[in-house]
């Protein structure tokens, strides 16, 4: 009987994965930022728009505001989605 053969797929043992999982923090850290920032500076742009009378920077705020709402889920999606395809099999997160 032959000997079984067993592969445990991992990128632990790679070298520079601390620095690379450093870069991917730090850029997903960026990227929700921005996404606070862009939403906060659009209710901004929202009210002065209001207070004003301008028109035109009403759509400009909604789409500082959905935008910056979509950006965050993205990043939150994606992280969660590579974690899922890179993950342990036998592991199920509830």
């Amino acid at each position: 009987m032959a000997d079984t053969i067993e592969v445990n797929p991992t990128w632990g043992d790679a070298p520079g994965v601390d620095r690379i999982q450093r870069i991917l923090n730090v850029t997903a850290q960026g990227s929700l930022v921005c996404c606070v920032l862009s939403g906060v500076i659009g209710g901004g742009i929202l009210g002065l728009g209001k207070l004003f009378g301008g028109m035109q920077s009403g759509g400009t705020a909604a789409k500082m505001i959905f935008g910056g709402g979509g950006g965050a889920l993205i990043v939150t999606l994606t992280a969660r989605i590579i974690g899922w395809l890179i993950g342990d099999p036998t592991t199920v997160n509830a």
